[in-house]
């Protein structure tokens, strides 16, 4: 049996880490979790919630909390990483130096993104090193933002088992699946980018065809040629226009009776755009 380590245990991720560990502990093999934290007091909180779940789904999942880092480590197989170094404050520092000078100032993308890596890689360099020294064989799984940045910072200091990790592709799965009338468990995506800055190709090409759309499935770009139903794409176009969805007929690209549409959008556009699509070709008169 397996020990897994998170390395930032007090945060508020932990218990709902813990929780779903707990769900699949016994296929994972894991048998101890150990919540790492250098704030006591957080880890105490946390730790107990993180228990309370754990006992309820798996009691046999022993859990452990600890502040000493060795002992942390030691006998450890996996470990995730989920940190804030200069804790939430630096954060909002972070973003709104960067929304004063008109750029992006998210913590995971732009200016806001580089002064988060600036912090964070130093001190999980420092992790890895440790880690290296007394578990040499674990594998890491970086959660810590920016997740892109730093998993590359890692592997270019020379830590090979490291892999980044973020949540958003699942969440948002979730939340198209409700939107389509999917139930999620039948229902596939692909995402592409960098974390808290992707796309999602498939999940509208599903979508669509679900609907009754005709088009090619794509092997890369940003964009779907979609078959105009009846047809006229130039019609099909000016419909959706009236709709507020913008769409561009496929003409100009030798793409005659097919409309253009762009995916690398927010989740929030493709939700709202799912209705009109299907208004537009139920309808079918323009």
């Amino acid at each position: 049996m397996k020990k897994l380590t998170i390395i930032g245990g007090g945060s508020v991720r932990a218990p709902f880490f813990a929780n779903s560990l707990a769900k699949r502990a016994h296929t994972l093999h894991i048998s101890t979790l150990c919540l790492y934290d250098i704030d006591s007091e957080k880890l105490r909180v946390i730790g107990s919630i993180a228990k309370h779940a754990v006992a309820k789904i798996a009691p046999d999942l022993q859990v452990i909390l600890e502040t000493d880092l060795t002992k942390a480590i030691t006998g450890t197989d996996y470990f995730v990483t989920t940190i804030r170094v200069g804790g939430d404050h630096s954060r909002v520092v972070d973003e709104q130096i960067a929304i004063k000078n008109g750029v992006l100032g998210q913590e995971t993308t732009g200016a806001g993104g580089f002064f988060m890596a600036a912090r964070s890689i130093p001190v999980l360099a420092d992790y890895c090193r440790r880690i290296k020294e007394l578990a040499p064989n674990a594998w890491i799984f970086n959660f810590t933002n920016p997740s892109g940045l730093v998993t590359q910072a890692m592997h270019s200091l020379g830590y090979d088992h490291v892999i980044g990790i973020c949540d958003t592709p699942s969440s948002t799965k979730l939340r198209i699946a409700e939107a389509m009338g999917y139930e999620n468990d039948r229902f596939t995506m692909e995402f592409f980018g960098l974390n808290h800055l992707s796309w999602a190709r498939k999940a509208l090409y599903e979508g669509l065809t679900r609907m009754g759309y005709e088009m090619a499935k794509p092997d890369g770009a940003f964009y779907l040629f979609i078959k105009a139903p009846g047809g006229d794409a130039n019609a099909f176009s000016d419909a959706a226009k009236k709709e507020d969805l913008l769409v561009v007929p496929g003409d100009g690209f030798g793409c005659p009776g097919y409309f253009r549409i762009c995916y690398c959008v927010s989740l929030e556009m493709i939700q709202k755009s799912l209705p009109v699509f299907e208004e537009l070709i139920r309808c079918g008169e323009w």
